[in-house]
């Protein structure tokens, strides 16, 4: 696991608040979903119709591609636990950077990348085309607040000090141990959760500039006029250029 140094005005420790809901409604639903397969099975299709499935998403149930995010593997608790540590420690960066329902459109777009990356998974037969958990969006948060505190200190499993932008060489290297492993983890969803990251923050650093590349653009076409330079008069003797 990682450990972001970072500074919150609650303290180090202190939730931002869509990353708390998010998680108060990933162990809510968790447990709801534990208690209908274990104590009311006749309950549980609710759930068995957000398991993310290849077969079923080809058969239209699209929905699919995002409800499986807010499910987590009944065999082991660590799924749920380490997802949550990992939006925990990087959401609230990104959800303080972007706002809370930019983050939470961040988190359901990593969601759909990691299912469009294990139906094309599935339909390739590369693994078993089926997946629960919200491990796409926590590639997506890793690799995306690497790019953004590239030289920001971390604590790779809460002792190795490293920089930032190597927690991406760590989530590929994790990747790929996945996709050689025999366990339930899902390499696909994580691959795609680790594209979408890359893009995402491309589009958010580069958009200022590509904003003015177009600018640019249109007015070399002669589709827009060229901004002038003014000088704003602040006070008697001071100018703002």
């Amino acid at each position: 696991m990682v450990n972001v140094r970072s500074r919150f005005p609650g303290g180090a420790w202190a939730p931002t608040r869509a990353v708390l809901g998010l998680l108060v409604a990933l162990v809510l639903i968790q447990l709801a979903y534990g208690f209908s397969v274990n104590f009311v099975r006749a309950a549980a299709f609710v759930f068995d119709g957000m398991v993310l499935t290849t077969a079923d998403v080809l058969a239209g149930q699209v929905w699919r591609l995002a409800s499986y995010g807010l499910l987590h593997s009944l065999m082991s608790p660590m799924h749920l636990a380490i997802n949550a540590m990992v939006l925990f420690f990087f959401g609230r960066d990104l959800e303080q950077r972007w706002g809370s329902w930019r983050f939470l459109l961040f988190v359901l777009l990593g969601v759909m990348a990691g299912g469009l990356a294990v139906v094309a998974a599935g339909l390739l037969h590369i693994g078993t085309g089926a997946a629960v958990g919200i491990s796409g969006a926590c590639e997506a948060a890793v690799v995306t607040w690497a790019l953004f505190n590239r030289d920001r200190q971390v604590l790779i499993f809460f002792v190795a000090p490293v920089k930032g932008i190597w927690l991406i060489s760590f989530a590929i290297l994790m990747w790929m141990l996945d996709a050689v492993s025999v366990s339930e983890i899902s390499a696909a969803a994580h691959f795609g959760g680790i594209v979408f990251g890359a893009l995402a923050w491309f589009v958010v650093a580069r958009r200022q500039r590509l904003g003015l590349l177009v600018d640019e653009l249109l007015v070399t076409l002669r589709l827009k006029k060229k901004p002038r330079l003014t000088i704003v008069p602040k006070g008697p003797d001071k100018w703002v250029h």
